[in-house]
């Protein structure tokens, strides 16, 4: 059996899972949440495993559930794969080689393309190929990096009872990323440097929306100020102020050129940082 399982969370889907291309040497599960379209179906045409939840739940709980099912399930590691995006071909043998190599690791973190559309396409990385990261380092690289585990596409967790209770209710945007600097805190965090497929960020409505959304900035920076309170001693306090003071000045200016209302945003969020 395969030690490995993709995940996907599915609502109306139906489109992508028609044409998803399935490897021979991967596992599916398809966790359907209540979808209103040919989702569920098409899965049990194709092979695919389906959970079908009892009622449809937020983006957020529907992850959860995924968790919820993978802790029962006979498999040890966790491959997420979202509405959208793809594996590449040689995905399977990426996934297994890095197992092998650093199996004791909590995440597994690797490159992938980001398809913004129009023949846009760019590499994602963030941490040099090879790195292993203990808590402490992880979090000097998310301080100094800011979100260095990317997209879902991108990432692979071990099984481990601490998992599913760190997928924090409170986090709706940057949901997916305190989850996954949890679990690096937990344990070890491997950069494996290997494409391993592609986010397709151009179909995406979550993502076109994250970047205009003032609550998704500021979560960003609400786990900013968690990995600092929780380690204070990587970084001194006069550049942890210069890192919130260049990070809350982006987003003013992302989200107003006026400037009265970029001070009062400005106020707002160091109020929340520094409290």
């Amino acid at each position: 059996m395969n030690d490995i399982v993709v995940c996907i969370p599915n609502y109306n889907g139906a489109d992508y899972l028609r044409k998803l291309v399935l490897q021979k040497d991967l596992d599916y599960v398809v966790v359907d949440n209540c979808s209103t379209d040919d989702s569920v179906a098409i899965c049990e045409q194709r092979g695919i495993k389906v959970i079908k939840n009892m009622e449809t739940l937020d983006r957020v709980h529907n992850w959860i559930r995924c968790l919820i099912w993978f802790k029962h399930s006979d498999y040890q590691w966790l491959k997420w794969l979202f509405v959208g995006d793809r594996l590449d071909d040689n995905a399977g043998d990426i996934m297994r080689r890095a197992v092998a190599s650093m199996d004791t690791a909590s995440v597994v973190v690797f490159d992938y393309d980001v398809d913004y559309g129009d023949g846009d396409v760019r590499r994602w990385r963030s941490v040099p190929a090879g790195n292993v990261l203990t808590s402490e380092k992880m979090a000097i690289c998310l301080l100094r990096k800011e979100n260095i585990f990317g997209s879902p596409i991108g990432i692979m967790i071990k099984k481990d009872e601490f998992v599913i209770s760190q997928l924090q209710h409170e986090f709706v945007w940057a949901a997916d990323y305190f989850l996954h600097y949890k679990l690096a805190e937990h344990g070890l965090t491997y950069f494996v440097g290997a494409k391993i497929g592609t986010f397709n960020a151009k179909s995406r409505k979550h993502f076109q929306r994250l970047y205009g959304q003032l609550n998704s900035l500021l979560e960003e920076l609400e786990i900013l100020r968690i990995v600092y309170m929780r380690y204070p001693h990587v970084i001194s306090e006069a550049e942890m102020m210069a890192i919130f003071i260049k990070k809350i000045m982006a987003i003013a200016i992302k989200i107003s050129p006026s400037y009265t209302y970029l001070l009062k945003i400005y106020n707002r969020l160091l109020q929340r940082a520094v409290k």
